[in-house]
């Protein structure tokens, strides 16, 4: 594709009205977000709450999704299952409904070792019509792919980047170090987002930046063109929310805040619950401190 591999992306939520999709407010809160200058979406991320969809509403997701997103943004979507044949398919699946990346989540459950890990990545990029971005999320999976073994990876002409959300800022200058020029690397973890940035990371995929989409975007602006002073204000007035709503709160926290915002976070699905009253207006009040929310 033309457009570069570089900028902000939101994993974006998915609402629900009582357990089904509300689609129509998934598609409204992606119509909020295509007003600013993201790069991207993710669809069927962690913060999509994507373990917890069954296939039929992983597919209604992207369809509305492609519909709703223009071709010059990137449409990414999490294909990531427990295991390579359903990954391959699922991948498969995102590929027909016009998905221009796979965001591939490490297996979980039986926690594979180095050999496992490379085998499955490999047998999913070669089965996949769209290229492959690895999803390292150690604190869900708990497993870290290992810099080495993404060094291995990059080496796969269909695996073309990595979302790195370990929220270690060594490991992702190793990562930079290690592998090509061409190898995308998207910094995970919000705390690490500015330092990631000065290190020469390709940009964010962040749950922040469904809540404030405009100043991550000016924060990874303000590094690319060497405004440190704005940057460094962005950066102090972010790390705040992101630190109570996405590392406190998660999932919850994120749909309590775009609640806030007049946007559509909604009803979670059990086993995620709602947040009690008092969580709710710690999220408000740091929204309002951050100049997020009058």
């Amino acid at each position: 594709m033309d457009k570069n591999l570089t900028g902000v992306m939101p994993p974006v939520p998915t609402p629900f009205a009582g357990d089904a999709l509300a689609l129509g407010h998934f598609k409204a809160n992606l119509e909020r977000l295509l007003a600013t200058d993201l790069s991207g979406f993710v669809v069927l991320g962690s913060n999509g709450e994507a373990s917890l969809l069954d296939d039929e509403e992983k597919l209604g997701l992207l369809k509305t999704a492609r519909e709703a997103i223009p071709a010059d943004k990137w449409l990414l979507a999490g294909t990531g299952m427990e295991s390579t044949r359903a990954t391959c398919e699922l991948t498969k699946r995102a590929g027909d409904f016009g998905v221009d990346i796979a965001l591939v989540l490490t297996p979980s459950f039986y926690r594979p070792n180095v050999r496992g890990l490379l085998l499955h990545f490999e047998t999913v990029a070669d089965a996949s019509p769209i290229p492959v971005m690895l999803y390292n999320v150690p604190k869900f999976t708990g497993t870290n792919i290992s810099v080495q073994l993404v060094a291995e990876l990059a080496d796969h002409p269909n695996i073309i980047a990595i979302k790195d959300s370990a929220g270690d800022i060594g490991q992702l200058a190793e990562l930079r170090e290690k592998t090509p020029k061409e190898f995308a690397i998207f910094i995970g973890a919000d705390k690490t987002f500015f330092a990631g940035l000065t290190q020469g990371m390709n940009g964010g995929i962040l749950a922040l930046s469904n809540v404030a989409p405009a100043e991550c975007v000016a924060l990874f602006n303000a590094v690319q063109t060497g405004n440190w002073s704005e940057a460094q204000a962005l950066s102090a007035r972010l790390t705040p929310v992101g630190r109570v709503i996405v590392g406190k709160y998660g999932v919850p926290g994120l749909k309590a805040a775009l609640d806030l915002l007049g946007a559509h976070g909604g009803n979670l699905r059990l086993p995620l619950v709602d947040l009690e009253q008092h969580e709710k207006d710690e999220i408000k009040n740091v929204l309002q401190k951050a100049e997020l929310l009058t």
